[in-house]
């Protein structure tokens, strides 16, 4: 544990300080995934922007003064939490006034999370016959973030004779394995027929997350989606789609990598004979 000196009462954390930034760069450190260090450095910097309060008062003044939707403002309520918490727990701060804030927006439940961006298999099939992306096909039968298909090289895949294995590193750099067969295997290896060699390169076109989600949103709308449809959205409709369809809820959990069934991933880490992709294959 990392201690830094401390007074008996509470530490005014100014962001010029060589302290702040000692206590900050620490709490970043827990972090393994670049994905969740960029969304709490840019969801702190609307609280370092206000003074950065650590009372009661100056956080509920600055949590009620939040924009942006339910889940946005709660995840800039969370970041600056977690900050306070750790600065509490190795002693740059007495008090954290965040645990007495009285309006903390709290993230909402996944039933309605998932609800609100829930789509049938016909307009995920329609959508993603007017995008034509390999990319969206794959992200469908795998129900992979698009943060973890950004990364997959052509090294990241081996063939089988009746399968592809895709390798994804998923948040805080866990590994798993996704078994697809039919006509999403057939798709991956016409994908590297002619790059085998070349295993290094990225399967996927190198663009930025806006680019993914700006060209999903715009098929989603000429299909006539009336919704701001991104590509977690994919992921959302094969949880929903292969448990519809039968898939054991292991057998999901463990494909799509939650974290809360980490202990179920050893089964499919190795060479899988299955996953929940061929559920929710055309």
């Amino acid at each position: 544990m990392h201690a830094l000196p401390v007074s008996s009462t509470s530490i005014a954390l100014r962001p010029t300080d060589d302290r702040f930034q000692a206590v900050f760069n620490l709490w970043l450190q827990r972090f393994r995934s670049p994905h969740t260090i960029r969304a709490y450095r840019h969801d702190t910097g609307l609280w370092l922007d206000a003074g950065c309060p650590t009372d009661p008062e100056g956080l509920q003044r600055w949590i009620e003064g939040l924009t942006g939707s339910e889940p946005t403002r709660a995840r800039r309520v969370q970041a600056v939490r977690s900050f306070l918490r750790w600065a509490l727990i190795i002693g740059a701060i007495s008090v954290n006034g965040m645990e007495v804030a009285a309006t903390a927006p709290s993230a909402p439940r996944m039933i309605r999370k998932t609800a609100n961006r829930y789509l049938t298999r016909p307009q995920v099939f329609a959508l993603l016959s007017r995008l034509g992306e390999d990319w969206a096909w794959t992200a469908y039968a795998t129900g992979a973030r698009i943060s973890e298909l950004r990364s997959v090289t052509v090294g990241d895949l081996q063939l089988r004779e009746d399968r592809v294995i895709m390798r994804l590193l998923g948040k805080g750099n866990a590994v798993r394995m996704v078994a697809l067969s039919g006509t999403e295997a057939h798709r991956l290896e016409r994908l590297v027929a002619d790059r085998k060699d070349r295993t290094d390169e990225l399967l996927f076109p190198p663009w930025s997350v806006r680019t993914f989600n700006r060209k999903l949103a715009k098929a989603a709308q000429s299909v006539g989606i009336p919704l701001k449809v991104s590509p977690h959205w994919l992921r959302h409709a094969h949880i929903s789609h292969s448990l519809d369809r039968g898939a054991s809820l292991v057998l999901v959990q463990s494909t799509v990598g939650h974290r809360s069934l980490a202990a179920t991933q050893h089964y499919a880490h190795a060479a899988p004979s299955d996953s929940s992709s061929r559920f929710v294959t055309f």
